[in-house]
């Protein structure tokens, strides 16, 4: 928040307060409003912010199942043995979204989680032409509660490999 400036006497001012929970549970935050100069007999004001982070509930489909130690919601995306004369494959996987909320979802590379966002960007690998050789759309989504969206994912092989 920025300092307010003034407010005149019988004066209101609306303040606006957004909260975006990293994680589930219960998050308390207080916020305290008070006049710049408390010699002349000004209030404070203090407001205790609650707020209960959700876990979204989501399911995949169209993927195969993911092998037994990783994550139930994961999966793979099989593109096959793919010659590199093919211009581009496509494939679609669903997110299911079982939450009684909407989720603001993104689909972003990672190649390390030891690197910054930045830094992931520099090793994601790329066609001759400098394009991603995976692509995805949408990569920003909104699902409402209950629905569904479906995922494109955009292989270019444009070139072989000799080691799986």
């Amino acid at each position: 928040l920025r300092p307010i400036k003034v407010i005149g006497s019988r004066d209101t001012f609306t303040v606006i307060v957004e909260c975006l929970p990293l994680s589930p549970g219960l998050i308390v935050e207080v916020l305290e409003i008070s006049a710049v100069d408390e010699s002349l007999m000004g209030h404070r004001l203090r407001v205790t912010l609650r707020v209960q982070g959700l876990k979204p509930s989501i399911s995949l489909e169209k993927l195969s199942p993911p092998p037994p130690n990783w994550s139930s919601t994961c999966g793979i995306l099989d593109f096959g043995n793919c010659l590199m004369l093919d211009n581009n494959i496509t494939k679609k996987f669903t997110i299911h979204n079982k939450s009684t909320f909407t989720i603001d979802a993104s689909i972003i590379r990672v190649v390390s989680n030891n690197l910054s966002p930045g830094q992931q960007a520099d090793f994601i690998e790329r066609t001759a032409s400098g394009l991603p050789i995976f692509s995805f759309r949408p990569e920003r989504l909104q699902i409402l509660q209950g629905t569904s969206a479906e995922i494109e994912v955009i292989f270019r092989p444009d070139r072989g490999r000799f080691l799986p």
